[in-house]
């Protein structure tokens, strides 16, 4: 079953947005020397990422978060609007600098290192929150990510319960990802790449096999869907009304930065199920979507449409 051009219900997103600046080594990296690179400027941050993809796949959505009182949020401002993107009750605070970061892509698309200054996101926590949830009321489902402060992140669950809004989390810090562990039975769904799963549970997982048992553990401690990417690798995925835990590979692709993809992955999977699709097939349009995201130097591929995903899905279906 694909994605149908009904509408689309609205979706928040709510937590990290920053500017990412990505740099492409012109050879191989050499340590103790100045390395020659070119150099991107993109907004980003998990929320933020997830809610450009969302409104390219045609989404009403909205951004929540903090950004400095300066010139970089006037024009992080600018493309969150360009994008369609609701950005207007984001908040700007006189204290801080807008959040920032720098990450150094490999020739082959994945990420040598990342900088960043994101200390401003200790503002994101629950007297912020408190002051915007009656605005978030009818946008019928949130996606969270663990920037968000712990107490808020508590006060945003008992919200979501309240009003009948489904709550799903991505985690954008590995440093920060055990502000999870306390919600997870309140989340319908939780994404983590396998070093984010590793610190949440404590345990190495070297093998598909260990990813599987991880998905697992997470669905015991209370969470309805849990995800757990693992780089070429794939996938490993689980739900709350089942006992098996599905492994999906990644679809081939032409890598050009993976920077993003856990974001689309996230986007494509809670705007399918948002329109009602099941679980499998949520997670294929989510792979599909990621797939997009990958095959660009940016966070987010604006050629991501909805018949785009239609058409690689189809393909799956007939395969």
């Amino acid at each position: 079953m694909a994605m149908t051009p009904l509408k689309r219900p609205k979706i928040a997103c709510i937590g990290a947005a920053h500017w990412d600046r990505l740099a492409s080594l012109a050879s191989p990296l050499k340590m103790h020397q100045l390395n020659s690179v070119s150099t991107q400027r993109v907004p980003s941050g998990a929320s933020l990422n997830t809610a450009m993809d969302l409104s390219v796949l045609g989404f009403p959505v909205k951004l929540l978060s903090v950004l400095g009182n300066d010139q970089e949020a006037k024009e992080l401002l600018r493309a969150l609007n360009q994008s369609g993107v609701d950005s207007g009750d984001m908040e700007l605070l006189d204290e801080s600098g807008t959040g920032w970061s720098t990450t150094l892509v490999c020739d082959d698309g994945n990420i040598q290192f990342g900088l960043a200054d994101l200390s401003l996101y200790q503002a994101l926590d629950e007297a912020w929150l408190k002051s915007h949830l009656t605005n978030l009321e009818e946008w019928r489902y949130w996606i969270v990510d663990n920037h968000v402060q712990s107490d808020a992140l508590e006060m945003l669950c008992k919200q979501a319960k309240e009003v009948g809004t489904q709550l799903f989390a991505a985690a954008d810090s590995a440093a920060l990802v055990k502000n999870f562990l306390p919600i997870l039975p309140a989340l319908d769904g939780l994404f983590l790449n396998r070093v984010e799963a590793e610190i949440l549970l404590d345990r190495e997982l070297a093998s598909t096999k260990e990813a599987k048992e991880a998905a697992s553990d997470l669905l015991a401690q209370g969470a309805k869907l849990a995800v757990i990417t693992l780089g070429p690798d794939g996938l490993v995925y689980g739900v709350q009304d089942r006992s098996e835990i599905r492994h999906i590979e990644t679809l081939p692709a032409n890598v050009v930065n993976v920077s993003g993809a856990g974001d689309a992955l996230t986007a494509g999977t809670v705007a399918s199920i948002s329109l009602g699709n099941d679980i499998d097939c949520a997670i294929i349009h989510g792979i599909h979507a990621a797939k997009a995201s990958v095959e660009t130097f940016t966070n987010v591929n604006q050629g991501m449409t909805p018949q785009l995903i239609d058409e690689f899905f189809a393909k799956t279906e007939a395969a």
